[in-house]
This record gives structure tokens, sequence and C-alpha cells, in this order.
């Protein structure tokens, strides 16, 4: 087929095409003006190895102090991928949510860690202040983890230490204008693609 014969189909089908253009803009700009306004927050937790021992016989601890301090941030990664620990962040935030609902709300935190040291921890919510609640509960509740399971010196103190950065809070919401746009160029290629499905059928 010659690129003149392209330009006639789309001439020929052409109302399947303005009909998809309009009908895919007016979806769009319906969702950007429906679509509820959330949050989004992120914040940085950085592990650090404390109490070291300082000995003139062993001169590798810093580098086996780093490779635990990654271990320490696997665990924080796979922590927020369980319900229970889920649960309890929701819990010291004081908002309710059921024990068997805490798998559904893994999906709203994602945790990577960015190095040896630092795990980035992103979520979303509803409203700033809920926001707010959990960034506080989720850096308690982990910074009570990693006291729980981390071995301790003779002097029974934590050889690991985790700060958190201050958390950032930006409101999350769909711009109209170019959720629209968005719906225009969707409407375009989807009512070119019927075009040329429909005159296939034709012939």
């Amino acid at each position: 087929m010659m690129l003149k014969n392209y330009f006639d189909v789309i001439k020929k089908n052409k109302i399947y095409i303005y009909v998809c253009i309009i009908f895919c803009s007016i979806v769009a700009l319906i969702f950007s003006l429906t679509r509820d306004i959330s949050y989004d927050t992120n914040l940085v937790l950085s592990v650090y190895r404390v109490n070291k021992q300082d000995t003139k016989d062993f001169q590798y601890d810093n580098y086996y102090a780093i490779q635990s301090s990654e271990l320490v941030g696997n665990s924080i990664v796979g922590w927020l991928e369980t319900p229970n620990v889920i649960y309890e962040i929701y819990d010291r935030a004081d908002l309710t949510i059921q024990s068997e609902e805490a798998k559904k709300f893994i999906k709203k935190f994602r945790a990577k860690q960015i190095s040896s040291h630092s795990v980035n921890i992103a979520f979303n919510q509803a409203d700033r202040e809920s926001s707010e609640k959990i960034a506080g509960s989720l850096v308690d509740v982990i910074k009570e983890k990693v006291s729980g399971v981390e071995i301790t010196d003779n002097n029974n103190n934590n050889s690991f230490e985790v700060s958190a950065s201050d958390s950032i809070i930006s409101e999350k919401k769909y711009d109209p204008i170019l959720l629209t746009i968005i719906g225009l160029i969707t409407g375009l290629f989807v009512g070119i693609g019927l075009s040329f499905i429909f005159q296939y059928f034709k012939e």
C-alpha cells in the first residue's frame, strides 16, 4: 500500500478518528478533575556502625562494617514487604486498618537500598497529616527492629544506629491540561488504528 492509499483510508474513516479523539480527551479530563489529591512522602534511612572495637590486630573492620551495614539495609527493605510490619506502622500511627488488610497496604510503600548505608523509602497517603504520622511511626518501628535483631557488644551496646532524614511530603495531583493533551494524542492513534481495521474488514 502506497502512502497515498494510507491517507485515503484515514480520510474515508475520519469520523472514527474524531470520535476517538473527543472520547479519549473527555475521559482524560474527567479523570484529572475527579481524581482525589494525595501526598507522596519520601525519606532516607541511614545505617551506621557504632561502638566499634579499636584493635591493632584486626585491620579490616571498616570493610566488614560496610558489609554488615548493607545487610541491615537489606533487612529494612525486606521488613517493609511484610504485612505484620506494615500493620505495626499503621497501628503505631493511630491509623486503623484490619490485620488482614495489611497485605494490600504493602503496595503503598516502595523501599530501595541506594547504597550500603542508605535506604530510600517512599509512600503515598490521602492526606498530609496521615503522611506525617506514618513517617514518624515507620522510623520508630524500624529502629526498634534493628535494635531487636542486631548483635550487641560485650557491654550490651548496640552495634548499629539508624538515623532518618526529614521526610519530604509533596502534593500529588493531575494536571487537567496535560492529561487532556495525552488524551488527544491517544485518541488520534487509536482512531487511526481503528480506521485501518474497519477498512480491512470492508475490503
